[in-house]
Parts: structure tokens; C-alpha cells; sequence
């Protein structure tokens, strides 16, 4: 029998648990305290505070159908999230794709075939999810005119978008292509490969273990890989792409494109800097004295005369 750690149980148990509390009660009998313990058990259940905020206006939703959410609303506090993502410095993408290279071009030797390093070039250069890059076919990618298709995505507005394919996006393509000389339309980019047997029917599930392994080398760890998706939208912000633009590329509807954007945007200081520096004002002439130009009447006039006076 698998031995099970206890900590997650406990933290589905308490979640469990303060999810009944409410579940018993009336809805009419619901106060905004009870919703206050009610956060408050899950966050010490290890809950994130997104996802009960989730859970909140879920119950909200209930609570209006019977006009009783109005009145409870105001007194109900929206739980802090903290900035989630990381946007990798150029150093850190060159060491990340580096450590990735190095699991990533050894063969199809059992153990050893990994397509981590092709992952992590398309998602640097093109900010696709996970979902997506596992998913794509073949049919999919057209590596003569640079560009991939997304087929099924997380959102509506994700599905079925065409996206460029720059230098790096489309060399690693290529390099992997190479792979499977015969592949068919319908065939995975990204298939699955079982005890060194692939299946090119059926996508690759995952690549955690090859993840953790690249950030580790890389000590990057903690990295998560959707915040290759952060990176890409960061640098496409701080090279000044409008908004509508990265809205195409990531997948974003028009009416959540801004809110999006400051989402995943990290804009870095460097890159601010770089942009006040480009405004910056042209600096007076050596000889040039403030005092020198200003008006005579200002200069000889009464000093108990208001400026409002001499204007």
C-alpha cells in the first residue's frame, strides 16, 4: 500500500471542513463573519488567496439569486494576492536554455529523449502555455512560413490564433522536426514516449521531472513554466508592442487585454529607465542663466507687488 503524507490530507480535510460550516447554515442565516471565517480557515488550510476570492464570489453569485448578497457585500473583504509570475533576466533565460540544451539533444535513447529544450525555446519566443504547446500537431506548425496555428487553448479567444515564429522559435522547431522525418499532419509535435516507445497518437502528458532538473541546474528553482509566458509578455511590453498586438499573440479576448497585460507585464526597472531617458528634456546651454531670462519688469519691479499683479 503507498504511503500518503498527512499534510495534504489535513489541508483537504480542513478545507473539507470549513466548506460544510457554511453548507449547513441557511443561506439567510449567512453573515459576513461567517464568510470572514470561513477565508480565513482556508487560508489556514493552505489555500491561495485567488482561489478562495474564486470561492467568494461563487457564494456571492448564491447569495444574490436570493437578494441577500447586497447587503453582505460591503462588509465582506477581498483577500490579497500577491504578485504571482517572474519575468527571467536575459541572463537567466541564456542559462535556463543552456542546462535545457543538454538534456534536450542527447537522443531517443530510453530515459534520455526529452523535448525540453524545444519547449522551453517556443515558450521564451512565442508565450504559449503548456496546454498548448503539448497539444500542437504537425498540421499545426508550417516551419516554410514561420508562423504555428493553436488549436485548442484555454480560452476562446486563444483558440485557433496564428502565431510568428521568430529565429530561435523556429531553429528549434526544425532541429526537433528532424526527429520524425515521416510525421503526419495529424501526428503531436510532443508525443508521448513510454519506456523509450513513442506514440505519436497520443501527446506528451508532461515534463515536469526534465523542468525541475534544467532549474535546478540553472538555480532557478521555484520556476514555474508558465512564467515563460510572463518573460514574453514582458518583453514584448517593455519593446513597446500596443496592447491589441500582444492581446493576438497570447491569446487575450479585446476586453481583457489591458487587465491582462498588468497581470503578466513586469515591467523592469532597467526598461523604465530606458524609456524616461528617452524623454528627457534638452539641457540648457552652458552660458545660459536661469536669471538672465527673465523679464526686466519681473527683475525691477516692487518685491511687494504680487505676481498675480505684474502678470
Amino acid at each position: 500500500m503507498p504511503v500518503v503524507s498527512a499534510a495534504p490530507l489535513r489541508k483537504v480535510w480542513l478545507g473539507v471542513v470549513a466548506v460544510t460550516a457554511l453548507l449547513v447554515m441557511l443561506v439567510c442565516d449567512i453573515t459576513a463573519t461567517d464568510i470572514g471565517r470561513y477565508q480565513a480557515t482556508r487560508l489556514s488550510a493552505g489555500a491561495a488567496p485567488g482561489s478562495i476570492n474564486k470561492e467568494v464570489v461563487c457564494l456571492g453569485s448564491i447569495l444574490g439569486k436570493y437578494d441577500l448578497w447586497a447587503a453582505l457585500r460591503r462588509e465582506v473583504k477581498r483577500l490579497d494576492e500577491p504578485e504571482i509570475g517572474t519575468a527571467l533576466s536575459q541572463q537567466q533565460e541564456k542559462s535556463l536554455l543552456l542546462h535545457a540544451s543538454r538534456v534536450g539533444n542527447v537522443g531517443h535513447n530510453q530515459g534520455r529523449w526529452s523535448p525540453i529544450y524545444t519547449v522551453t525555446a517556443l515558450g521564451l519566443n512565442t508565450g504559449l502555455r503548456h496546454s498548448e504547446i503539448r497539444r500542437l500537431r504537425w498540421g499545426d506548425v508550417d516551419l516554410t512560413k514561420r508562423i504555428l496555428r493553436v488549436g485548442e487553448s484555454k480560452t476562446k479567444a486563444g483558440a485557433g490564433r496564428y502565431v510568428p515564429l521568430n529565429q530561435p522559435a523556429w531553429a528549434a522547431l526544425e532541429t526537433w522536426a528532424a526527429r520524425f522525418p515521416n510525421h503526419s499532419p495529424k501526428e503531436f509535435v510532443f508525443p508521448s514516449c513510454e519506456n523509450g516507445a513513442i506514440c505519436a497518437e497520443r501527446p506528451i502528458e508532461n515534463w515536469r521531472t526534465a523542468w525541475r532538473s534544467v532549474c535546478r541546474a540553472a538555480d532557478l528553482r521555484g520556476l514555474r513554466f508558465h512564467d515563460l509566458r510572463h518573460t514574453t509578455v514582458t518583453k514584448l511590453l517593455e519593446h513597446g508592442v500596443p496592447y491589441a498586438t500582444v492581446a493576438q499573440v497570447l491569446g487575450w479576448s479585446a476586453s481583457t487585454a489591458v487587465r491582462m497585460a498588468k497581470r503578466y507585464g513586469h515591467i523592469r526597472p532597467d526598461a523604465q529607465r530606458r524609456a524616461v531617458d528617452s524623454i528627457a528634456t534638452t539641457q540648457f546651454d552652458s552660458g545660459v542663466h536661469q536669471i538672465d531670462n527673465q523679464t526686466p519688469e519681473l527683475i525691477e519691479s516692487d518685491p511687494r507687488k504680487s505676481l498675480k499683479q505684474l502678470i
